[in-house]
């Protein structure tokens, strides 16, 4: 019986442990947003694993970043991914599949931000 109770704990605690991992799917964090960016700032106020698309790879004042999105061609919401080194945005190309980590920023005027981000994975696009 003690057995059987350990195995089922060791079951839930991986069990727990690949939902914690699993990243945020991009679609969910800008509905979120969309629906009330008060409460989603709290909601993702610690660090956490993003995945989406990549809509384009761009510059501004020398400060390169990406535009995460859905894979939807009719969506155009999308979050800047800042603080990534030149060398891994040259193997990057748009509609890439990525996830990144890092922690989340927010501005009325810029909208969601991940200022100092890293990949964690590259899915090509097929």
């Amino acid at each position: 019986m003690k057995k059987l109770i350990f195995i089922n704990i060791v079951i839930t605690i991986f069990y727990n442990a690949i939902a914690i991992a699993s990243p945020i799917q991009i679609e969910n964090l800008l509905k979120d947003f969309e629906e009330n960016a008060f409460d989603a700032r709290k909601k993702y106020a610690s660090t956490i694993s993003i995945e989406g698309y990549i809509k384009n790879i761009t510059s501004d004042d020398d400060n390169y970043y990406l535009a995460l999105g859905t894979d939807s061609l009719f969506s155009f919401e999308t979050l800047s991914v800042y603080g990534l080194d030149e060398n891994i945005l040259i193997n990057l190309n748009k509609d890439d599949k990525i996830t990144v980590k890092g922690k989340l920023g927010y501005t009325e005027l810029l909208g969601i931000q991940f200022k100092e981000a890293k990949i964690v994975s590259k899915y090509k696009k097929n």
